[in-house]
């Protein structure tokens, strides 16, 4: 996380016109969905879970790019867009790695976001589940715990401080920055 990107605060805000956000990256820099990505969807396990979850969520305020024909957001609309909402889902390409999770991590949590995190990542070793951050299955676990905390959304609030604190007080980036510089400074203690 860094303090000077990832400095929302967005569990204080008292009204968000969206429930979850999700957004789908084929690869960075053209902000628009290109042709082999419009065909790749169709085979995309993270799109083809969120569509199932959709359908599943009938009642729930979904905020999606990537996909569907809804181009990505960077940058600034990034946060323009990330801001209306007070969940966010963090879908991982096949293969999953033990802590393996990428930079939306950062980006969701790190900006006030609840997040919902697979299981299979084992992020609950550094996470705390149900306090730092929400952990599913598949689609119907999760589809339960987003009508769950719909409907407490101080609860979700709530977890999405916890884990916001979690994450700028020991995933900055002045702490990662000194375990590198540590590592290259004695190999032997990696």
């Amino acid at each position: 996380v860094d303090q000077s990107i990832e400095n929302m605060q967005i569990f204080k805000k008292e009204n968000h016109e969206y429930d979850v956000f999700f957004a789908a990256s084929h690869g960075v820099g053209t902000s628009k969905l290109r042709n082999k990505n419009n065909l790749k969807e169709k085979y995309d396990p993270r799109v083809i879970f969120m569509k199932q979850l959709k359908n599943k969520s009938s009642n729930t305020k979904f905020r999606l790019f990537g996909m569907e024909g809804i181009h990505p957001v960077w940058a600034n609309e990034f946060n323009n867009e990330i801001s209306d909402c007070y969940m966010g889902i963090c879908l991982q390409r096949e293969p999953l790695l033990k802590y393996g999770l990428s930079d939306r991590l950062a980006q969701y949590a790190g900006n006030g976001l609840m997040v919902f995190i697979q299981y299979e990542t084992m992020y609950n070793d550094l996470l705390t589940e149900n306090h730092e951050a929400v952990y599913f299955n598949d689609e119907n676990d999760l589809a339960k715990k987003i009508n769950y905390f719909r409907e407490n959304k101080s609860e979700a609030l709530n977890i999405a401080s916890n884990g916001h604190k979690k994450l700028h007080k020991n995933c900055n980036e002045r702490v990662v920055t000194k375990y590198f510089i540590d590592c290259l400074n004695n190999p032997s203690k990696r």
